[in-house]
């Protein structure tokens, strides 16, 4: 009756991970710092908290898609995340700020993965 059961469940999660729909995207929550941002392109640099980093010294860029974001205190606010500006009204900042972001990763096949951020919350 166990070994049945066991070969059920193993069949219905296998049949599961067929079924899947390869134009899908898992959403990831990753929270690091951002160290410099491009207003104007809406793409930023990221190290995430605990991530090695590149062998090669590349930077892990992040293209941002979202138009509303969190501020500190949780409010909902619309425009590019205030935490991602410059503090002298520069389209790029290299003013470091923590971040949680929710991103998911599009793969072309070559070492780098597309990253896209979904939704910005602002730690600081």
């Amino acid at each position: 009756m166990v070994i049945a059961a066991a070969c059920g469940i193993a069949a219905g999660l296998g049949l599961a991970r067929l079924t899947m729909d390869p134009h899908t995207a898992t959403a990831h929550m990753l929270t690091g710092t951002v160290t410099a941002s491009n207003e104007t392109s809406r793409e930023i640099q990221f190290e995430a908290d605990g991530a090695a980093p590149d062998p090669e010294g590349d930077p892990t860029l992040y293209d941002v898609l979202e138009a509303k974001w969190q501020d500190s205190t949780g409010a909902v606010r619309d425009g590019y995340p205030a935490c991602l500006k410059s503090e002298n009204d520069d389209p790029i900042s290299l003013d470091h700020h923590r971040v949680k972001l929710t991103v998911i990763h599009r793969d072309f096949g070559g070492r780098q993965l597309h990253n896209i951020v979904v939704h910005v919350q602002c730690l600081d």
